[in-house]
């Protein structure tokens, strides 16, 4: 791994970064309760604080995994440099010229009939898919290069996070809020044995501060809440992809986990996206761009069980790159991340950087709207909800945060529109 060229990627990125901080800060922008904030930690974790320990550390072990069969040399690092700059520049001159959502939500009523009916559902199929194929020992679920085979299908496994809004609405609201509470962390401590996912439990506490914050009229979240969030979070990178009952009560030493922890984030696997970056830059050149079709598959066909219908993945198959990544999806890498703006280059190289980085700005800066105490309960949840996953979204792929967010997300269109359908007939 070439050092100097690495350097000089750390001392740009770490410029264009700081100056990106000032513009927040100078407009109100910087802080957790908007999303650009979430877009400059995430990139700042993984093209700055990563390959920058790593360079004191001389420890490149893990670049060296992540970019198996890949030549980076300096032009590689001195490419991926200017696309990554070229993401942040045209993400955040968006962002900022953008004006944020302003439209008056009204209150539509709410039957408490229709809410607990309609959470009670969702909950009852997150419950099952967390206590049946998320945690159980007898799980069948089986991954083959990050698809669904066996007797278990995406659908079992992914509708834990039918469980998220619905906890984080009762919490809000206050005829509810002790049975929200109980089953929040009831939540929480159960997924801390699902092997598979982390991000969802942190995003799902961070949501709940995120929302407490705001609503109390606050920009920054307090030291309780702060110092809750980083425990989580630094336990489960400790404890890594595996059960928690395999951390024994002898790890369990502070000084051990939060120094295990660091070194982890500082140079290990979690945060190491950059490698990926070069190795999935490189591939994409050799096979070919997606052209934005793997997000309509992920939108329009990844729903479809594949028992049922075994040609979803072919329909785009005539797009060599999409045929590539379906076939492949990168091997020994495919649980990496290598941040959003590489997946906008697999879109189309430089031009998908600068549409897709810009599009995401508008949209981002159209969220931050929401994020006012006054706007109504179920929007506001809404919006913490998606604002709390920004970090990862930022540090993977669109199509995954993508899922992620629809995941989350439909427990609220179902009861967004089935109170419109109950109002609409007591009208007539």
């Amino acid at each position: 791994m070439p050092y100097y060229p690495l350097l000089f990627h750390c001392l740009t990125i770490g410029a264009v970064l700081f100056l990106v901080m000032l513009l927040l800060a100078r407009y109100g922008l910087f802080s957790p309760d908007r999303a650009g904030f979430w877009i400059w930690l995430a990139l700042t974790i993984s093209l700055l604080i990563n390959p920058a320990v790593t360079l004191l550390a001389s420890d490149f072990s893990v670049y060296e995994h992540y970019t198996w069969g890949t030549l980076v040399g300096e032009t590689r690092i001195y490419w991926v440099l200017l696309m990554s700059v070229a993401g942040i520049v045209a993400f955040y001159s968006s962002y900022l010229m953008t004006r944020p959502l302003n439209n008056q939500f009204s209150n539509v009523p709410t039957s408490h009939v229709v809410l607990v009916v309609i959470l009670l559902l969702f909950m009852a199929v997150g419950w099952n898919a967390v206590l049946r194929y998320r945690i159980s020992a007898d799980s069948q679920r089986q991954l083959v290069n990050g698809k669904f085979s066996g007797d278990t299908t995406g659908w079992q496994t992914e509708t834990h996070g039918f469980v998220i809004f619905p906890c984080l609405l009762l919490m809000a609201l206050k005829r509810y809020r002790i049975p929200g509470v109980l089953l929040s962390v009831a939540y929480i401590v159960v997924r801390l044995n699902d092997k598979s996912d982390r991000f969802s439990v942190v995003a799902f506490l961070m949501a709940g501060f995120l929302y407490h914050m705001i609503k109390q009229g606050r920009r920054w979240p307090n030291a309780l809440q702060c110092s809750l969030a980083a425990a989580l979070l630094l336990f489960l990178v400790y404890r890594g992809h595996g059960r928690t009952e395999t951390v024994s009560r002898a790890d369990l030493n502070l000084s051990k986990v939060v120094g295990t922890a660091l070194v982890s984030l500082g140079t290990g696997p979690d945060t190491s996206m950059l490698p990926t970056f070069y190795r999935e830059t490189d591939l994409t050149e050799q096979n070919g761009f997606t052209y934005g079709a793997t997000l309509v598959q992920e939108i329009c066909l990844a729903p479809l069980p594949r028992a049922v219908f075994p040609w979803k993945d072919d329909v785009f198959a005539f797009i060599p790159g999409v045929r590539y990544r379906n076939e492949s999806l990168y091997a020994d890498t495919y649980y990496a991340k290598s941040t959003i703006i590489c997946a906008f280059y697999g879109y189309g190289g430089v031009i998908g950087i600068l549409i897709g980085m810009a599009g995401l700005g508008w949209l981002l800066r159209k969220l931050d709207g929401l994020l006012k105490k006054e706007t109504p309960v179920i929007p506001l949840v809404w919006a913490v909800m998606v604002l709390a996953t920004i970090w990862m979204g930022a540090l993977g792929t669109l199509e995954w945060w993508y899922k992620a967010i629809m995941i989350f997300s439909l427990p609220m269109f179902a009861l967004v529109v089935s109170n419109r359908l109950v109002a609409g007939f007591v009208r007539r």
